[in-house]
């Protein structure tokens, strides 16, 4: 009985071993595909302003700059937000 859940435990570590590098790396070549998205949308949006506003492409950096932070700070907001509501749901 020890015998075998030894066996299983060790065939259990050898799967995860063996699978583990491929899943980070599937993971990181999703995160850069999506950074990637979102850094092209981020540029074309640029691109754009500063075609239809050729003269103030610094005006446009910087709306750029504050929508970046305003989505930030909006994620951080709701990340906390959550975590207030699951501190006082806690008996």
């Amino acid at each position: 009985m020890i015998l075998e859940q030894l066996i299983f435990g060790i065939l259990v570590v050898a799967v995860v071993v063996l699978l583990l590098p491929f899943l980070l790396v599937m993971a990181g070549v999703a995160a850069a595909t999506l950074f990637w998205f979102a850094a092209f949308a981020a540029l074309l949006g640029a691109w754009v302003f500063w075609l239809v506003f050729p003269g103030t492409y610094g005006v446009a950096v910087l709306l750029l700059a504050l929508l970046i932070g305003l989505l930030l700070i909006d994620r951080r907001a709701r990340h906390l937000l959550v975590d207030v509501s699951n501190h006082w749901s806690k008996p």
